[in-house]
């Protein structure tokens, strides 16, 4: 999984520039993702916690800065929850890849979903705000 997971990394850092993760990767943190309108930054650091069993299993929800709000000052609807996650404070978002096609990774990493798919679809998730 570790070699997995380095590869998921390095497509991450070619589309996104810096990614920073502890040591076992329990967690990834994609630096400086740019918001669309309607939060109070244009950007923010998004941490996805990897799960055992990863990449049968899924990641579930991901996490923003704490600071992060809706442009009016409120706290999104389905954000409410902070955690303490690497010595941080992070806001949880719901989010999982469900419906049709849901979490299929593959054996070649290029080829399925992956932490850069699930980034990919967070950012779906970010475009509602409310």
């Amino acid at each position: 999984m570790r070699e997995r997971l380095r590869q998921e990394i390095e497509l991450l850092k070619k589309k996104y520039g810096t990614v920073e993760y502890d040591p076992d990767i329990s967690w990834v943190i994609v630096k400086n993702v740019l918001l669309p309108d309607g939060y109070n930054s244009n950007q923010t650091d998004i941490l996805i916690k990897v799960p055992p069993g990863y990449p049968t299993t899924q990641p579930d929800n991901f996490f923003v800065d704490s600071t992060l709000r809706l442009s009016n000052g409120q706290i999104p609807n389905r954000a409410p929850q902070e955690e303490n996650i690497g010595g941080r404070v992070w806001r949880m978002f719901s989010f999982h890849v469900d419906g049709e096609g849901e979490w299929q990774p593959d054996a070649e990493v290029e080829n399925g979903h992956n932490l850069l798919t699930y980034v990919e679809g967070l950012k779906g998730r970010l475009a509602q705000p409310d």
